[in-house]
């Protein structure tokens, strides 16, 4: 931790006012926390183990639900490369002991003689050295563990999920909460060079007055994000999403690292906005929960309505760079003369 010190304090905005030894100590701390979280999603654990900490008193369940809502914290964040590297030296400690209690194994059964760590170590070189050409498919396997692993420690928390098939890798990721809003972005089409043509409407109508004339709400199939909406032929097709108690600060946390991280593009912000003028009323909120688009688990119902609107509070977005402008201007137009 103490080689990677000035790394981590150039990750963040204000000044780190702890020693050395007191911030090293810190990074490795919540670092080994974040990782043996992480290697749980990712090993197979026997549940039967008492020892395991998953197999507790059933009431101390909530306690780890508290625990993921607390790592998405803006404020709570570390630089993902300290788990990156944590793991690399887990990783290296654990296949070394392996490997030497392997051979052990292997010479005592052959000539039944004690061999020593250092002269296991000269077995193991010698075995290994064709090997050498993996290393980096290996480097690049245990990188797509850590991925893995962090979203599936993630994937109950709703609108999270568990993507299979992501393209960015661990060395882009700059915390667990930048790797949710990856996960979030990934199946998103990519913006044109050049914003359209005509102008973004300053206004949005509800849910309830876009219904009378004549628009339809459809539960959007198999959407690999919330983000997804399409507007085509009258319908405007929205992935469902469930809202419980906890959705708050999670939608919170991610709008906020939009407002503060530089080139960002501001999508759920904008997905939050757009939200918040199809729900005025509760009303709104009766016709979107029919369509299959929002279903409320909140534990007060009137909460659910002014759910988006207070998240939209004080958050900026560009409307010539908004992600759904396909939808509030019924398409991209050829030419400027269209």
């Amino acid at each position: 931790m103490r080689e990677l010190e000035g790394r981590i304090r150039c990750s963040y905005s204000e000044e780190i006012r702890m020693s050395s030894p007191d911030l090293a100590e810190m990074m490795m701390l919540d670092g080994c926390f974040i990782l043996h979280l992480v290697l749980k999603e990712t090993e197979n654990v026997d549940m039967n183990d008492s020892n395991e900490d998953w197999t507790q008193v059933l009431g101390r369940c909530w306690i780890w639900n508290l625990v993921r809502y607390d790592l998405l914290l803006l404020e709570n964040q570390i630089p993902f490369f300290v788990v990156r590297e944590l793991y690399s030296i887990f990783k290296s400690a654990k296949e070394r002991t392996a490997d030497i209690l392997m051979f052990e194994n292997k010479w005592k059964q052959r000539v039944n003689l004690e061999i020593t760590e250092e002269q296991a170590n000269d077995i193991i070189e010698l075995e290994r050295g064709q090997e050498r050409g993996n290393d980096i498919v290996n480097g690049v396997q245990n990188e797509y563990i850590l991925v893995k692993g962090s979203l599936k420690l993630f994937s109950t928390l709703h609108p999270c999920k568990t993507n299979t098939y992501f393209t960015f890798k661990a060395d882009q990721v700059h915390h667990l909460l930048h790797l949710i809003y990856l996960s979030i972005l990934e199946s998103l089409e990519p913006l044109p060079a050049t914003p359209p043509v005509k102008e973004m409407p300053n206004w949005v109508p509800s849910a309830k007055e876009l219904q009378e004339t004549g628009v339809q709400f459809k539960k959007k199939q198999d959407a690999k994000s919330f983000l997804d909406i399409k507007f085509t032929k009258g319908v405007i097709e929205i992935p469902p999403l469930q809202i419980y108690d906890y959705s708050d600060s999670l939608f919170r946390n991610l709008i906020a690292f939009e407002q503060c991280y530089p080139d960002t593009k501001w999508h759920v912000t904008a997905y939050a906005a757009f939200m918040d003028c199809l729900i005025n009323t509760p009303d709104d909120m009766r016709l979107l929960h029919l369509a299959g688009v929002v279903t409320n688990r909140m534990t007060v119902d009137q909460n659910a309505a002014n759910f988006f609107s207070s998240l939209c509070s004080h958050a900026h977005y560009s409307n010539e760079w908004n992600y759904l402008r396909n939808v509030l201007i019924g398409g991209y137009p050829r030419s400027a003369s269209d």
